[in-house]
Parts: C-alpha cells; sequence; structure tokens
C-alpha cells in the first residue's frame, strides 16, 4: 500500500495548541529535509526541533471509521 507523509509544526501559545501545516511527501527523507529546512526560519526557530511532527498515512485507507462528538459534547 502507497504511503506519504504528512509535516505539521505543533506548538501551544497562550494555553491554545498552535498547528501550521507544512506539507505532503513521498517519502520519510523528504519530510525530514524539509523540517531541516524550516528549523532555522522565522517563526519555526523560536521552538524545539520536536514541534515539528511527521506522521506517516497510508493512500486510500480512511482512519476515521466512527462516529465524533463535537468540543461542546466533550466537555459536558
Amino acid at each position: 500500500m502507497k504511503k506519504v507523509f504528512i509535516v505539521e509544526h505543533i506548538y501551544e501559545k497562550d494555553n491554545q495548541e498552535e498547528i501550521k501545516f507544512i506539507g505532503v511527501f513521498s517519502s520519510i527523507e523528504l519530510a525530514k529535509d524539509a523540517t531541516k529546512f524550516l528549523s532555522d526560519k522565522r517563526g519555526f526557530r523560536d521552538y524545539p526541533l520536536q514541534c515539528f511532527k511527521i506522521d506517516e498515512i497510508k493512500l486510500d485507507n480512511f482512519e476515521w471509521k466512527d462516529g465524533f462528538t463535537s468540543w461542546e459534547e466533550a466537555m459536558k
């Protein structure tokens, strides 16, 4: 099964999670190259490298197979 690698930059600011979608890559090596390229750029350099997240995703396969609860329902 074909897979891709999603790169995001995730950190917390003012008690709120901030997520920057970086891109989708065909290999783990290209995904890591993207994080290295961005790590010294404005904004990104102010946070630890651990803020870059790489997730492996299988193509033609959906991950969410159940329903969901809204934030309002979950907080009750």
